[in-house]
């Protein structure tokens, strides 16, 4: 059956036809309205399978509307292919039915109709015909979850199905969002609600990257949504710490690229005012009014210094995710370290790379044993030199590397301190050391990263190091090196 659906063709709706049914909606439901002109098969069509297609929905709609819930429930998860051949007048029935599986009496039966929710969306064809039948019900569940979780008195340690259906109800929110399908102050309302509870937090982190639709529809409301979400980098619970450092290159780019774009479009209603006043210089009264209002840009609640102030937030989550206590924590961080330097690049040029850089440089040059000003429950270890030395791996191997590299003494100073750290006293760093030597070294030959082709530091510097490494004492180090010194001097020959 399922094959079979996924196989018939959708039958063609005019926009005459769906605006009868929205007519006949808001007058009495979806049963009343009118036979659309496209319920007949379109000329040409084969009657047997027209036949099959309304032997298909009709069963659909029996099967929704069983007393039995078991067989509600065994149909609520086929509406999109049910939906797929449809007319415009069947589609709308089939909706209402749906709305109505939504506040189903039985906890199961709409758990899986709100799981089934974005596929019917999809299926719908119309974002119209979805939000006069569907959405109403959506949105009310959504309420009903926000007041739940602040009353907190109906859910029992054996409501497991009403646990998940409000887990349910708010991840579709994201996947709602994802096709702009609900009203913003909704949306933020609901993402708000998940960063209270860890495992939904996570959840909602996963989908973290449907929000981007936002970015067109609602910038706002995404800035909203990613600066709260920054408060997750200190969260309690150290696997939603680990979630949310995943995503935060996504998450930096966003605020960013809506801070940024606030900016721009704020320099350019400056530029069109400036013009405008230049042409009432020169215009008569009356066509200077017609100018000026006809050159203004749009203009935007967000002023140049907000940019400035997201930078100082995320620098605090930086800090947190540089001193997490959890190893992979700092492994996402590590991960998503070159996209956060090319976006604070693009953003604010050296000053904001070199403070990125910069912070972690001090963090590797803290002594162990030593109080750290300012923060007296950090205490450095080898662990952390580690995740620097990491990052700073990922940084030198950019490829195209930000501008901060252009000045040679900057790249020099990260430079020394990876080759430094191939003598530490503990192996695992040296380890880490080699590699990021090795990787340095390979970029360099190949013309990309901080230094592109700068065959002299890697013979003169890069390759004795590497080659010191393979007689290291520890043998991990040793075979780390031997790889790495390998592949330099494979790439060295391969340009000479």
């Amino acid at each position: 059956m399922t094959a079979f659906l996924d196989t018939l063709p959708p039958v063609p709706v005019s926009d005459a036809d769906l605006k009868k049914l929205k007519d006949a909606e808001a007058s009495g439901g979806a049963a009343s309205a009118p036979p659309a002109a496209a319920a007949a098969a379109p000329a040409g069509s084969d009657p047997v399978l027209v036949e099959v297609v309304s032997e298909i929905t009709g069963l659909f709609l029996k099967a929704a509307n069983d007393a039995s819930w078991r067989v509600r429930l065994g149909v609520v998860g086929t509406i999109h292919m049910a939906l797929k051949p449809a007319d415009a007048k069947t589609k709308g029935e089939m909706l209402a039915a749906f709305a109505d599986l939504l506040d189903d009496e039985e906890s199961e039966v709409k758990l899986a109709a709100t799981k089934a929710t974005p596929k019917a969306y999809e299926a719908a064809t119309s974002k119209d015909m979805f939000d006069a039948l569907v959405l109403p019900t959506v949105l009310e569940a959504f309420q009903g979850m926000l007041n739940g979780a602040k009353q907190a008195a109906d859910v029992g340690a054996g409501d497991a199905v009403k646990t998940d259906l409000r887990q349910a109800q708010a991840l579709v929110a994201m996947e709602l969002a994802a096709f702009d399908a609900i009203p913003h102050p909704m949306l933020v309302a609901v993402v708000q609600h998940m960063f209270e509870d860890s495992s939904l937090c996570i959840k909602m982190l996963d989908k973290f990257e449907l929000l981007a639709k936002l970015k067109e529809s609602d910038p706002s409301a995404l800035s909203t949504i990613c600066m709260d979400s920054l408060s997750l980098g200190v969260h309690d619970d150290w696997r939603v710490r680990c979630a949310f450092t995943a995503r935060l290159a996504f998450i930096f780019e966003q605020i960013i690229s809506v801070e940024s774009s606030a900016a721009a479009a704020e320099k350019r209603e400056e530029k069109a005012a400036s013009a405008a006043d230049d042409a009432s210089a020169a215009e008569t009264p009356k066509k200077a009014g017609v100018a000026g209002g006809a050159g203004a840009a749009p203009s935007t609640p967000l002023d140049k210094d907000a940019v400035e102030r997201a930078w100082t937030a995320f620098k605090s989550v930086v800090d947190g995710a540089l001193w997490d206590e959890v190893a992979e924590a700092r492994v996402h961080f590590v991960d998503c370290l070159p996209a956060l330097i090319r976006w604070a690049d693009q953003i604010g040029g050296d000053r904001y790379v070199k403070q990125l850089i910069a912070m972690l440089v001090d963090q590797y040059k803290c002594q162990s044993g030593v109080p750290i000003p300012g923060h007296p429950d950090r205490k450095m270890s080898y662990l952390y030199k580690i995740s620097v030395l990491a990052g700073l791996s990922s940084i030198l191997s950019m490829n195209p590397a930000p501008e901060y590299f252009a000045t040679a003494s900057q790249t020099a100073e990260l430079v020394d301190l990876v080759v430094g750290a191939c003598k530490d006293p503990t192996p695992n760093v040296r380890l880490v050391a080699g590699q990021a030597v090795g990787a340095y070294a390979v970029a360099c030959c190949g013309g990309y990263g901080a230094s592109p082709g700068d065959l002299q530091a890697v013979e003169m510097s890069l390759v004795p190091t590497l080659q010191a490494m393979t007689s290291d004492a520890d043998l991990d180090v040793k075979s780390v090196a031997q790889v790495a010194f390998a592949r330099t001097t494979e790439a060295l020959n391969a340009k000479n």
